[in-house]
């Protein structure tokens, strides 16, 4: 497996480059032929009368729009000087498609208890873990997975607490005790280019765009952290008492996992 794992193909990229090229091709060839077109029309135009020259006029007015309908229409959908825009392809960013993008020593506990040691990533693209054997990298099923542990990183599959993700999801666990636990969703979608005006035939790309979700389970409920005062008000804690003013004192944001781990340590530590 290589960093090609996307659904845009060699072959989509390679389509979408040569029928950008065919066009260019098109446009260069038509462009040789228009002037001698446009000035065998006006040496004409010049040697008749007014009437005639306006009736020469229209006519190129009607060759310029013969693919039918009004100029607004050929605007739309592509008349004789109008090109429609490439598709656009899909650029793979390696630090964005992978939750750390380097080979790390890895644990795999299996649904059956088994436990394999080996080299192993995160895709979070498409939410699925990589392994590396003799040098060939192959995706794990993860509704064959219990956890996967990636060099300090433990992940874990487990139904979505929040009910808004189908099957098993992959999510890091961060913090657990007693009282609490902190888990982080980690994923990515394909965002779509700027709109291109119709004379813009640049090549596009689709951009990864990462996406985190920071979700606390306290009192039995699971909850998503957005925001410090959320986070507060999900833990029970007053934004005047002790540990609102540890939090502030320690510059803690506890929409960030990693300050978010160190308050829970605190308020269990109490």
């Amino acid at each position: 497996m290589n960093d090609s794992f996307c659904p845009a193909t060699d072959v989509l990229i390679n389509q979408s480059r040569e029928l950008y090229r065919m066009k260019n091709l098109l446009i260069f060839a038509f462009s040789l032929l228009l002037p001698f077109s446009l000035f065998s029309q006006e040496k004409k135009a010049t040697e008749t009368n007014v009437e005639e020259t306006v009736m020469k006029d229209n006519s190129r007015k009607a060759f310029l729009n013969q693919t039918g309908g009004t100029t607004e229409a050929n605007l739309v959908n592509g008349g004789a000087f109008y090109l429609s825009n490439p598709s656009p392809t899909y650029k793979i960013e390696v630090e964005k498609a992978y939750h750390k993008p380097e080979w790390q020593k890895s644990t795999v506990r299996m649904v059956n208890g088994n436990s394999y040691g080996i080299q192993g990533r995160y895709r979070v693209i498409d939410q699925a873990f990589e392994v590396l054997h003799q040098g060939e990298a192959y995706e794990l099923k993860k509704e064959q997975l219990q956890s996967v542990t990636i060099g300090e990183d433990r992940f874990l599959m487990m139904p979505d607490p929040m009910l808004k993700k189908r099957g098993a999801v992959i999510y890091q666990l961060h913090y657990t005790s007693g009282a609490y636990q902190l888990i982080e969703y980690h994923g990515a979608q394909w965002q779509e280019p700027k709109e291109q005006n119709m004379f813009d035939t640049s090549e596009q790309h689709r951009t990864i765009k990462p996406m985190k979700e920071l979700i606390l389970r306290t009192k039995g409920e699971f909850v998503k952290i957005k925001n410090h005062g959320e986070a507060l008000r999900s833990l029970g804690v007053d934004k005047k008492s002790v540990q609102a003013k540890y939090a502030k004192k320690n510059k803690l944001k506890l929409n960030r996992s990693a300050d978010l781990i160190q308050f829970l340590e605190y308020l269990d530590a109490r």
